[in-house]
């Protein structure tokens, strides 16, 4: 009898053993899951940040080719009117010499 007594206690001992490593194992595992949670939601925070710097990325290099077109624009009328300015220059050079 004593001898089942003393088998049962170890069973017992064992039994608590098994319950205190599940339970830690249980806390384990409820922290890396807040982990992975809070891991989620710093991806899913920086891919809005991402997407957002894209659209800003994208909408100023749409204003920048404007602009290059704006000022290739600006050049050429530029330089028609000073065209225009020397040819009218040099009719007027010729009419006071004529």
């Amino acid at each position: 009898m004593s001898a089942v007594r003393g088998d049962c206690s170890d069973l017992e001992v064992q039994v608590q053993k098994v319950e205190q490593e599940r339970a830690n194992l249980d806390h384990q595992m409820r922290s890396l899951n807040d982990d992975i949670q809070t891991k989620d939601e710093l991806i899913s925070k920086l891919n809005k940040e991402k997407k957002h710097i894209q659209e800003v990325n994208s909408k100023a290099s749409e204003e920048l080719a404007a602009a290059d077109e704006k000022v290739a624009h600006l050049s050429m009328v530029k330089n028609k009117l000073e065209q225009t300015l020397d040819d009218l220059e040099v009719r007027r050079a010729q009419e006071v010499w004529a």
